[in-house]
């Protein structure tokens, strides 16, 4: 079940580090910045350090570019010609999260790289990351119970 609210959004959401693009160039989300922030979680435990980093939201914003590669019309479908978008100037850079994670499970690896993608619309969704390979070994009646107990509010 899906609840909308028409509120105007904070950026101030969410720990810095965990911050999803849309959330640092302060456009609109929804329940993606969840996926996001559980990407770096992830990436965080497989390394002991955090994914992205940055004491400001601006080089936090390059450190996400830095692994991510650039936000354009090519990664982000429309987003250059968003009005809020077009005030920042942005650095160019290759996707390099594979590089980075290159020792890591196979499966975390390709799992990271479908959820730490800067376009929101483009990332897996929680049912994709519940059904990924990495929680194959775990005992489904644990997430059904789960998802009996909680009723889930996606805000878009």
């Amino acid at each position: 079940m899906s609840t909308h609210f028409n509120k105007s959004m904070s950026p101030n959401v969410v720990t810095l580090w965990y911050r999803a693009p849309e959330i640092l160039l302060n456009l609109s989300y929804s329940f993606e910045i969840d996926i996001w922030g559980f990407g770096c979680i992830l990436g965080e435990l497989m390394t002991t350090l955090p994914v992205f980093n940055g004491s400001t939201e601006i080089k936090l914003l390059d450190s996400i570019i830095s692994i991510c590669g650039s936000i354009n019309n090519r990664t982000w479908k429309g987003i250059e010609e968003n009005e809020k978008f077009k005030m920042f100037r942005l650095p160019q850079s290759q996707r390099n999260l594979l590089n980075i994670y290159k020792n890591c499970d196979k499966d975390i690896i390709d799992l990271l790289d479908k959820i730490l993608l800067v376009d929101p619309s483009q990332r897996i969704t929680i049912d994709d990351i519940i059904n990924s390979k990495i929680f194959e070994n775990y005992d489904s009646e644990i997430f059904n119970r789960i998802a009996e107990k909680y009723k889930f509010v996606y805000y878009e």
